[in-house]
């Protein structure tokens, strides 16, 4: 690691110590355990490392394009090297030929408007970058998913290959919200986040409506496993 690296690294260190306490993450106010406190500078310095590796594209405070910005993520995820204001427009353009950019820009993207996109993007990317863009909805039907069954789902995909991740939907007393869950324990979903929105705690997440006392609520039902080959 250079100089330069050590230095960029104390600098956000700096500002992460002075921020904490006072996060928001999102439209709505987050004081639910997304940002954690470290025991140690050396667990904030291992986070910071991670992050430096790569960065999410982030979305701006007034605008509801976290669904965009979710797929655009997720394609950073597989391959760096993905222009990502390329694909950004090619999904702007495709949005406003659908008819539907502005509900995306004020109002956000179901889950149909997702899918959609990868079918487009999927195109964008087999031609520039050879490669085959895949997503999985195993939950596509299901009303009712076990957390639990949710999570070794979501496990097994994202460690079966580094490069995978997940798009997920998030509700509750939080979040109305896309994002990407791209590394996950046993206690906890990583996000890469256009909101920097860092990671969910999952014994404060619920699979369930019945389980509204929970702070998020994941949608299995909205969730895109991401891959490709």
């Amino acid at each position: 690691m250079t100089y330069e690296d050590n230095q960029r690294i104390s600098q956000r260190i700096n500002t992460a110590i002075d921020a904490v306490g006072g996060l928001w993450t999102g439209r709505k106010q987050a004081t639910f355990g997304l940002f954690f406190t470290p025991k140690s500078p050396r667990g904030l310095l291992n986070v910071m490392n991670r992050k430096l590796m790569k960065e999410p594209c982030l979305q701006g405070n007034l605008d509801s394009m976290c669904g965009i910005y979710s797929v655009l993520n997720s394609l950073y995820l597989l391959d760096g090297k993905i222009d990502m204001k390329e694909a950004f427009d090619e999904i702007v353009y495709f949005l406003n030929a659908k008819e539907c950019l502005v509900g995306s820009l004020v109002s956000g993207l179901h889950r149909n408007n997702i899918l959609e996109i990868l079918k487009h993007v999927s195109e964008y990317i087999q031609k520039i970058y050879i490669k085959r863009l895949i997503w999985k909805t195993p939950y596509w039907n299901k009303r009712s998913v076990e957390l639990g069954v949710f999570y070794n789902t979501l496990n097994s995909h994202i460690n079966e290959k580094t490069n995978n991740s997940a798009i997920i939907c998030l509700g509750g007393k939080v979040w109305d919200h896309w994002t990407v869950v791209n590394k996950i324990t046993r206690k906890q979903l990583w996000c890469f986040d256009s909101f920097k929105l860092q990671r969910l705690i999952l014994e404060n997440c619920a699979t369930c409506t019945k389980e509204m006392k929970k702070s998020h609520l994941i949608f299995p039902s909205h969730t895109f496993l991401i891959s490709a080959e």
